[in-house]
């Protein structure tokens, strides 16, 4: 393998490993926005693992961009990843912003919905990528 095939072969990798995660990170969530009443600790800890997760993954996802604007140019499969990216991210930048600890304290079952529509959400761009990006990647790999 070239370098090239080598740097394809590696960030698809670790999109699939970073992608693992995040689903991981959510199927937490998902649990614990099922029980009745909220746990501080346990919500909060469970955000900022989706958090850093979600960070890793928009990290890698930049990287595999660039280094597939710099082969293929810019595709219509990677400005429909871009824009799913940017939505993404303004619709969790609200959500966190919407939904501090006191706003989840007063209304969990509002939280709970809210952080399934969010988890839907990540969950269809993750599946774009995988399906669109993975693609990509493999192909140049």
């Amino acid at each position: 393998m070239d370098g090239l095939s080598l740097a394809s072969a590696d960030l698809l990798e670790r999109l699939r490993d970073a992608h693992r995660e995040v689903f991981e990170c959510m199927a937490e969530m998902e649990r614990i926005t099922e029980e009745s009443a909220p746990d501080v600790q346990r919500y909060t800890a469970a955000r900022l693992r989706i958090s850093q997760a979600s960070l890793k993954r928009r990290s890698l996802w930049q990287k595999a961009r660039s280094h597939l604007e710099g082969r293929i140019g810019d595709s219509t499969d990677l400005k429909l990843l871009g824009s799913n990216d940017s939505e993404l991210g303004f619709y969790s930048t609200n959500h966190i912003s919407r939904w501090t600890v006191a706003a989840i304290q007063s209304d969990w079952t509002g939280y709970r919905d809210a952080s399934r529509r969010m988890r839907r959400r990540m969950s269809d761009c993750i599946r774009t990528e995988q399906r669109l990006l993975y693609a990509l990647l493999a192909r140049r790999s």
